[in-house]
């Protein structure tokens, strides 16, 4: 028989689907505004290491890019940068205030446009980094979703970053979609979460009862 386990409510974060998006045009809708970044602004030269500009379609702004549709919709904007050398260099930076001692979830999609050398990059709040490298495919095009919960303490300001880790000359092409900074909270009771093993090999299955237009963050440790 596989075990099943129940896990205390506690393992789940809901976040409220009221809870608004504090960054501004994370979708990138509004075009290059409300962000800034060490990268140059070159919608008509995407060769050199470096630059960035915000497009429908990355295939056509630079002839070795895959063509392929935003995350939002599929045929909207999105930010496509040619990776640059230098990983101190800041790729999307913005200041949002926040309340003290509240736990935020800091998100977005990311997706490779070149198939050589995928893209890696860390989250950091307030210049510190949030969790560990998120890593991106090598198949371009597949959008890939990473986030990490930031706790504010004391805080009453939060400066999110994206910084590139991959610094090769050659591909570490990216684009970035849907940005999203949202506060957690505990105004309705997370659910109980069962696991339970998966009909083959050593993959679990997660499950719990949802409701409809909320959002959920799944957490775990290590030990109970």
């Amino acid at each position: 028989m596989n075990p099943r386990i129940i896990l205390a409510s506690s393992a789940l974060c809901v976040l409220s689907a009221q809870a608004q998006n504090l960054i501004v045009n994370g979708d990138f809708e509004a075009g290059n505004t409300g962000f800034s970044n060490d990268y140059l602004y070159s919608p008509a030269d995407m060769e050199p290491a470096g630059v960035y500009c915000i497009t429908n379609d990355p295939g056509l702004v630079h002839g070795a890019w895959t063509s392929f549709g935003d995350h939002t919709t599929g045929a909207g904007l999105m930010l496509v940068a040619n990776g640059d050398a230098e990983p101190t260099n800041v790729v999307w930076r913005q200041t949002v205030n926040v309340s003290a001692n509240t736990a935020y979830l800091f998100s977005g999609w990311a997706a490779s446009a070149h198939s050589f050398s995928p893209g890696r990059f860390f989250l950091f709040v307030n210049g510190d980094q949030q969790g560990s490298a998120v890593a991106l495919p090598g198949e371009t095009g597949l959008w890939q979703n990473y986030s990490v919960v930031w706790s504010s303490g004391a805080s009453v300001s939060a400066l999110l970053e994206i910084r590139m880790l991959t610094t090769e000359g050659y591909g570490n092409d990216f684009v970035l979609d849907d940005l999203s900074f949202r506060r957690l909270t505990d105004a309705a009771p997370p659910p109980a979460l069962s696991i339970q093993r998966a009909a083959a090999g050593d993959a679990v299955e997660l499950n719990w009862p949802s409701v409809t237009n909320q959002l959920y963050q799944v957490q775990w440790a290590g030990t109970l």
